[in-house]
């Protein structure tokens, strides 16, 4: 970790905000609160959810949903479609951009599915791919393998992350503890 950490140099370190702690890496943000302690009516849903049988697409148009209503908090909005997050893994995979995103979340709930399932890329083999990518993202040998860690230590340094192998298991982690305090 001390490598990854010394490369970013401190000119990439971003300064603190009052009353929230930033620490070690600028894209993970450790936090005394949770993002969602702010908007505890916000649910989104889970990484495993799915829609059309694909992992990561109901969470992503509820973000992007929410995002446009300007009440997607700002540790949310900040990482929307980073291309070093799960939202531009997905994006990336299935050939989108962030506009398309946004603007496929003005469709109406009906209209998500045959919008995502027109898309040139998208039919069961490439979404049993991206299932079986995204399960896996902070393995050794998966996209993310390098951010989980620092992860562990930064954003998510509140959860208990011995057992977590992946970041859909430190999502659903982090996010289970919230909805349970």
């Amino acid at each position: 970790m001390t490598k990854a950490l010394g490369r970013l140099g401190n000119d990439r370190m971003r300064p603190p905000i009052e009353g929230k702690e930033r620490k070690l890496f600028p894209f993970f943000v450790h936090h005394p609160y949770h993002p969602l302690q702010e908007h505890p009516t916000m649910k989104l849903p889970t990484p495993h959810d799915q829609l059309g049988g694909c992992f990561w697409l109901p969470r992503l148009i509820a973000k992007a949903r929410l995002l446009r209503a300007g009440k997607l908090p700002q540790d949310y909005a900040r990482r929307f479609c980073a291309p070093t997050g799960v939202d531009g893994h997905f994006i990336t995979f299935f050939s989108l951009t962030r506009e398309d995103v946004l603007e496929a979340a003005l469709l109406d709930d009906a209209s998500i599915l045959p919008w995502f399932q027109a898309l040139p890329i998208v039919n069961p083999a490439s979404i049993r791919e991206w299932n079986q990518i995204a399960e896996n993202l902070g393995r050794p040998g998966f996209p993310m393998e390098d951010r989980l860690p620092i992860a562990k230590t930064t954003t998510y340094a509140h959860v208990d992350t011995t057992r977590v192998e992946t970041i859909f298991q430190m999502i659903e982690l982090d996010e289970a503890q919230v909805v349970a305090a």
